[in-house]
């Protein structure tokens, strides 16, 4: 990964190496915190509701052995990060699932 360059999800080889990844793009960005996240994503929710900072920072443990694709999504949309490149979350968050 280049210097200012953000990390590119599909490197992802498997659910750790996404949650890794996932890290990254927080810090990228300025790493909010995670009550900060946490007041981003829950309107982006559908519906829109109250997301608790733990539910937020629990995705970011690379032991995890799931991930809610949809949460992932809505975090990485929460971050800032345009359409096209959400889109590209998603699809290596459930590429790295079918994997695992």
């Amino acid at each position: 990964m280049a210097v200012n360059e953000a990390p590119d999800p599909l490197q992802a080889r498997d659910l750790e190496e996404f949650i890794t990844a996932l890290g990254e793009l927080r810090q990228w960005v300025g790493s909010p915190s995670y009550r900060t996240l946490a007041k981003r994503v829950g309107p982006l929710m559908r519906p829109p509701q109250l997301v608790a900072h733990t539910t937020v920072s629990n995705v970011f443990q690379p032991q995890r052995r799931r991930l809610d694709i949809d949460l992932v999504t809505t975090i990485v949309r929460a971050l800032g990060v345009d359409e096209p490149d959400v889109a590209r979350w998603r699809q290596a968050c459930v590429r790295v699932h079918v994997a695992a």
